[in-house]
């Protein structure tokens, strides 16, 4: 879909910009100065919504735009909790993390058995970095 509103924002030449982030699947971001350029740039694309487009203020952007910053702080080894989502409130050790698709690798904490999941990056709470786990389970001090 990126493909043809880039190939029909370049016909028009009214749209400055178009941004598409992984982590905000089925959103398209589109720069125009009008709204109603944007309604007719997805006018007769397939899966385009019917509704009129919503407008993002800049501060809104650039928060969005900030919120990668914020989670690659999350490493493997570190102790996180899920804030939201069917796992909230359980505890975590880190396996892995994919920045780009914001997602991380997780091993359950909270169960008797290991179970690993994958849980996107927005929805985990740093609880201990990885140093600190590591001397929490030497110590035989509680996570939380």
């Amino acid at each position: 879909m990126a493909d043809i509103l880039a190939a029909r924002a370049m016909r028009t030449g009214k749209i400055k910009s178009i941004l598409i982030l992984r982590r905000h699947r089925g959103y398209i971001y589109v720069e125009a100065d009008r709204p109603d350029v944007v309604i007719e740039l997805i006018r007769g694309i397939r899966h385009a919504k019917a509704r009129a487009p919503l407008l993002v203020s800049k501060e809104e952007l650039e928060k969005i735009l900030m919120e990668k910053i914020e989670v690659r702080r999350i490493a493997p080894g570190d102790i996180v909790e899920a804030i939201e989502g069917p796992l909230k409130g359980s505890l975590a050790r880190v396996v892995d993390v994919d920045y780009d698709e914001g997602m991380a690798s997780l091993s359950l904490l909270d169960t008797p058995a290991s179970i690993s999941i994958t849980y996107p990056l927005s929805q985990l709470r740093l609880v201990k970095e990885k140093e600190e786990a590591e001397k929490g389970e030497s110590g035989a001090e509680e996570v939380r």
